[in-house]
């Protein structure tokens, strides 16, 4: 009997090596953990500090490499996990959580934004413990923090990439160990009343052709768009590996990529339901176009991507199928769409991109005709571009430089430089500037404003600057004696992006303590303008890092209409003058000259430093000192540095140059 039980069960062992793609120890707040592999099982040991704050410990599973793109485990029915636990509490608790991921309510590089689907559960010395699936549950401060729809609110296991199994209440200080035996994800196929029934051959022959028929249909499951029909991403890339593209079988493609102009209008206007049955009905379209009898012998695949961008991928390099069927497909949605009651016409922008794949990965393929359906959009709408590498126009050129930026992150091309600062009086280096460089041609001829705009507008912000702060923060780790004996502040700057991020603060925190150094040597510099886009928010992120220790100063003072506001409202100690008051001394623009005084007069009135940057001549440090600027930095005392030149110099605080002052 417990033979044919395993034959109908569906099963997935998480811990077998084949199904995930890492198993670590996860840390949060100034808990501090350690994992150990041992015959299999996952040990975790966690010291926990014991306080009110959000400390957590245990073993994080990544089932992929992108949070996007999970795996579906809406099929099994029953957890089965098998563990011991040790903690300085009675009845200890462990969390576990799916963390699943959905266009509707989650963003790619926002990890707090999937979805928490939660169990807790008792732990024993020794427990093999079955829970349903039924019994999970969303956690509500997600569901309030994010302010989640109630159709979103439900359980969703659809798309899971990473498993917590987290230490539940750690408010009690003292060592806590989570051994991990076992974690299985069971379904059924039937129930064993049902294996009870079956008496001949020709039941089992029934069934077993059932069952194959099961497997295939969760194949398609995972392979298949739910709302569509049409083969999602992981359909896509099997059917291009199917192809089986390498340097001795390369293979030809060409790219429709489609976007369905305004839909998020749409959807606000009309909701969900409605933008749904318009996806679907402009699937059906599409399709239809597909299978006209000219396109008979054309080898392609139609499939949705996410929420309303589709591609067709065409097995030729022939350009003119590809505008062939752009044509009919523009044609095809002359006439309106009737959908409850009302007629929606649908315009498409849309980038064809051409190509020779000598492997499985087609992202240069896909980045090019991702382009060009942006060109199409930004230039008007319901049309097409054609991918051309000379191609003349500033966003394309603006994407084309945000591909270089995600390259060079890839490549590890950025470094830091070092800019200091000195006191105006006795030109000693009071703090020093962290600035990015990059060893890449194209960006090198980009300001780093210029870069830093790129990389906000294709979500790449994020990525650079936790890069900086966990460098910089590893390099005053690692000369930390210097660091204390010379007292001086490292000014890093954060970006707009940063601060409405709700885990930039949880990823300082934790750089904080791995490195062990002490938060008062380090400054951050916030844009004037980053409150404009969540105020509460902005000033919430800017007292938990002054809480934490950490010096806060205001850059670029004066570039913005809510300069003034943002000197009440946000708890700074420093302000920077905005370069173009500095440049006005040296082009003797008295009308923003007459600006500089003024700043120092707010400043005063609000006891808060002032640091001019960009000094250059005498004549410029002669009237900042004599307006009573207390610091200064520029290429008149100083050039930025490496780190080991840094140090060195401050060693001997060998960094002024020999100007008479």
């Amino acid at each position: 009997m417990s033979y044919f039980a395993n034959l109908f069960e569906t099963r997935i062992d998480l811990l077998n090596q084949s199904q995930h793609i890492l198993v670590d120890k996860l840390t949060i707040g100034k808990a501090i953990g350690s994992l150990e592999t041992k015959n299999g099982k996952y040990i975790v040991g966690c010291s926990m500090p014991g306080s009110q704050d959000v400390d957590f410990c245990g073993i994080q599973i990544e089932l992929t490499n992108d949070s996007t793109k999970g795996i579906d485990l809406s099929s099994f029915t029953e957890i089965d996990f098998k563990f011991k636990t040790s903690a300085p509490i009675s009845d200890p608790k462990m969390k576990l959580t799916f963390r699943n991921y959905n266009d509707n309510y989650s963003v790619p590089d926002d990890l707090v934004s999937q979805k928490y689907n939660s169990i807790i559960v008792t732990a024993n010395d020794t427990r093999q413990s079955t829970v349903p699936i039924s019994y999970l549950h969303v956690e509500t401060w997600w569901i309030n923090e994010r302010k989640i729809a109630i159709s979103d609110s439900q359980v969703d296991v659809g798309n899971v990439s990473k498993i917590d199994i987290l230490h539940h209440d750690t408010k009690t200080g003292g060592d806590y160990i989570f051994e991990l035996n076992a974690l299985v994800l069971k379904g059924q196929y039937f129930s064993l009343t049902q294996l009870l029934i079956i008496n001949s051959v020709i039941w089992i022959l029934v069934i077993s052709l059932l069952i194959v028929k099961q497997r295939q249909h969760l194949i398609e499951q995972a392979t298949k768009d739910r709302l569509t029909g049409l083969t999602n991403r992981r359909g896509l890339q099997d059917w291009i590996d199917a192809n089986h593209p390498s340097i001795t079988n390369p293979v030809d493609f060409s790219l429709i990529y489609i976007d369905l102009d305004d839909f998020k209008k749409i959807n606000d206007t009309y909701g969900h339901k409605v933008g749904d049955l318009l996806l679907k009905e402009f699937s059906k379209k599409t399709r239809h176009v597909l299978r006209a009898e000219q396109y008979d012998n054309v080898d392609c695949l139609f499939v949705r991507m996410s929420g309303d961008e589709f591609i067709i991928l065409l097995k030729t390099i022939d350009i003119q199928i590809c505008v062939k069927i752009v044509d009919d497909l523009f044609h095809e949605l002359t006439r309106p769409i009737d959908l409850e009651d009302s007629k929606f016409s649908v315009s498409l922008s849309i980038g064809i991109s051409t190509g020779t794949a000598i492997s499985g990965d087609l992202k240069l393929l896909f980045e090019e005709g991702d382009m060009a359906m942006y060109l199409a959009k930004k230039t008007g709408k319901n049309q097409f571009k054609v991918y051309r590498d000379n191609i003349d126009d500033p966003f394309f050129r603006r994407k084309q430089l945000a591909r270089e930026i995600s390259s060079a992150i890839e490549n590890n091309e950025f470094e830091l430089s070092f800019m200091p600062t000195f006191h105006a009086d006795t030109k000693r280096v009071n703090s020093v500037e962290v600035l990015l460089n990059v060893n890449n041609a194209e960006l090198k001829k980009l300001s780093s404003t210029e870069m830093t705009d790129i990389a906000e507008e294709f979500n790449l912000i994020n990525t650079i600057n936790t890069w900086v702060i966990a460098t910089t923060f590893k390099n005053l780790s690692e000369n930390r004696k210097l660091i204390e004996s010379l007292n001086i502040i490292f000014s890093i700057n954060i970006s707009t992006l940063d601060l409405q991020m709700s885990n930039t603060i949880d990823y300082i925190s934790q750089q904080l303590y791995k490195n062990q150094i002490d938060a008062s040597w380090i400054e951050f510099e916030i844009s004037e303008a980053a409150g404009i886009v969540d105020q509460e928010r902005t000033l919430q992120s800017l007292h938990q890092l002054k809480s934490m220790g950490f010096k806060l100063a205001i850059d670029n003072f004066g570039n913005g209409f809510t300069a003034f506001e943002h000197l009440s409202a946000y708890p700074i100690q420093k302000i920077k003058i905005n370069r173009s008051f500095v440049e006005a001394i040296k082009n003797n623009d008295t009308k923003l000259m007459v600006y500089i005084a003024a700043i120092m007069d707010i400043a005063g009135a609000h006891a808060l430093e002032v640091t001019a940057s960009g000094v250059e001549n005498l004549d410029q440090f002669y009237y900042l000192k004599d307006k009573g600027c207390r610091y200064v930095q520029g290429h008149l005392f100083s050039e930025p540095h490496s780190f080991q030149g840094l140090i060195k110099s401050l060693s001997g605080q060998g960094l002024s140059r020999e100007i008479e002052v």
